[in-house]
């Protein structure tokens, strides 16, 4: 996804694309995979929408191409 925003290639150091990176997401960024993880809350997405009683747990499925020409509209 930065390289989209960059619209160039990737550093090859880590700073750079460490500040390229914060100045699009910011320096909070969270793996939720393993917090979900270490807050014992396993299984897939569905499994764990359930377990926190969230409705409406699942999105529409997209590929690139669709979500592309929606983007365009």
């Amino acid at each position: 996804m930065l390289k989209i925003l960059i619209q160039s290639p990737l550093p090859l150091d880590l700073h750079p694309f460490v500040h390229q990176w914060a100045y699009f997401f910011g320096y909070n960024v969270f793996d939720l995979k393993h917090t979900f993880k270490l807050l014992g809350l396993l299984g897939g997405l569905e499994k764990i929408a359930q377990t926190l009683n969230v409705t409406h747990s699942r999105v529409r499925q997209s590929t690139h191409a669709s979500m592309f020409y929606e983007a365009q509209e």
